[in-house]
């Protein structure tokens, strides 16, 4: 075969292997790109960390501790840290500049605060920069945190407890020093007449081989206390002085005599100036006869109005009323949250509070 023959031929068949290729590239335009990292000898800027993880050990909650992740651009390019985030606010980390020239040490420091910790804990902390091998980096602290008081239960929780029932709370309360006291009790808040607390027997204990205290604290519900939503705290001074000041939350409520099913209203997604109808149950538990006076919408953010409302006696139950209303959206956009008033014949609950709450989309 001549030369030219198979000079012809040759470039055919490499034409053919080609033409896939090519073809691909024009046909799909959707196949990954080539990777953009730095041409071969292009300058680039290169992070290593000279540890990634912190073992803070065991700590106590009432102190914040700190460690320093060292680092060095090993680069040819000016290293540029674009954001340093935590994953909690618990972590904090900080940083004195931003920009490191090729061969530039540099160090994050990091604040960790354990008070709303409690046992093994690990925190992330995640590192942006201009490394276009790993722009990405991921530092973790780690920590067993010990809490020098804490109470069982965490909180004060006022769940299935009615008026005319009295209602005893008891918290126990474990400190890590010896001879710990409460020396002042204090419930403070909204709505907390009624409620008292009060100090039970403290007594020396071991936790862990050390000598600590163990004790608890009473909180009484008066069977007179009356019906509502209660939201305050437990504030004790004590006599250590890594932990002089300690609060419990108290939440939850009293349900009266009379109660509603459902408890809330819900009215979901609304449109602006639309006329949505709900019906609820009011009960008497003690079995009297009342009757529904008024029935209004009040709250902090409380656009719509009640337009309509019936009550009748439910006739399976003549200590109960059927109450039917019709409620009219705002003409806004936004959260509606509030509360339904029905006000009673009754002398000592002349009022029922129903939350109520929904979102007008349009």
């Amino acid at each position: 075969m001549r030369p030219t023959t198979c000079t012809r031929l040759g470039l055919i068949a490499l034409a053919m292997g080609l033409a896939p290729m090519a073809s691909a590239q024009v046909l799909d335009p959707d196949l990954p790109a080539p990777n953009q990292g730095p041409m071969l000898g292009e300058p680039s800027a290169e992070l290593v960390f000279e540890q990634t993880e912190h073992e803070f050990g065991r700590v106590t909650d009432e102190r914040k501790v700190e460690t320093t992740f060292a680092f060095r651009n090993t680069g040819s390019a000016p290293l540029e840290i674009k954001q340093v985030r935590a994953g909690c606010g618990c972590t904090i980390p900080k940083m004195s500049k931003k920009v490191y020239a090729p061969g530039e040490r540099g160090e994050i420091k990091v604040q960790f605060d354990p008070s709303k910790k409690r046992g093994l804990t690990r925190q992330r902390i995640t590192v942006m920069s201009n490394d276009p091998d790993r722009p990405s980096r991921v530092l973790q602290i780690g920590a067993e945190v010990i809490k020098l008081v804490e109470f069982n239960p965490l909180a004060i929780t006022l769940q299935r407890i009615y008026r005319g029932d009295e209602h005893v709370i008891r918290v126990q309360a474990q400190a890590r020093s010896e001879n710990f006291e409460v020396t002042e009790l204090e419930l403070t808040g909204e709505n907390i007449q009624g409620i008292t607390a009060e100090l039970g027997q403290f007594r020396p204990h071991v936790i862990d081989g050390e000598k600590a205290t163990l004790g608890e604290i009473i909180v009484t519900i008066d069977s007179q206390a009356q019906a509502g939503v209660r939201r305050g705290k437990l504030v004790m001074r004590t006599n250590d002085s890594r932990k002089p000041l300690v609060t419990l939350n108290l939440t939850g409520e009293i349900r009266g005599d009379l109660t509603s099913n459902p408890v809330r209203v819900s009215l979901g997604g609304l449109v602006m100036g639309e006329t949505y109808e709900r019906k609820m149950t009011v009960t008497s538990r003690s079995g009297r006869a009342f009757d529904i006076k008024n029935i209004r919408f009040e709250g902090s953010n409380a656009d719509g109005e009640i337009v309509r409302w019936s009550s009748e006696v439910d006739q399976r139950n003549p200590a109960a009323r059927i109450v039917v209303l019709d409620f009219i959206a705002p003409d806004r956009r936004g959260v509606v949250r509030g509360d339904l008033i029905l006000e009673t014949t009754l002398p000592d609950e002349p009022q029922v509070k129903i939350p109520l709450s929904g979102a007008v989309r349009r």
